[in-house]
């Protein structure tokens, strides 16, 4: 996976936080929501700004949140999407 992906995702997920958090906290097996307690507005942002810069689409909020529950499923719906 390309190192690229992986740093533009963390400052996406980063961004959206409503705390400060280091890139290095965000590993493979982190639960994004419950790890940052996301709110559904925060889902929502994390989720436009993913399509925004990877130029892809979820097809739902369900879709989202399924692939939130862990960071590394997360990077590899993103690199399967954009293969």
């Amino acid at each position: 996976m390309p190192a690229n992906i992986d740093e533009k995702l963390k400052k996406i997920i980063i961004k959206n936080l409503k705390m400060s958090v280091p890139q290095e906290d965000i590993t493979d097996d982190v639960n994004i929501i419950k790890l940052f307690a996301l709110d559904s507005l925060q889902v929502v942002k994390i989720m436009v700004d993913i399509e925004i810069e990877f130029d892809i689409k979820f097809e739902n909020e369900g879709e989202i949140l399924d692939v939130l529950v862990n960071y590394k499923k997360l990077k590899d719906y993103i690199v399967d999407k954009i293969a």
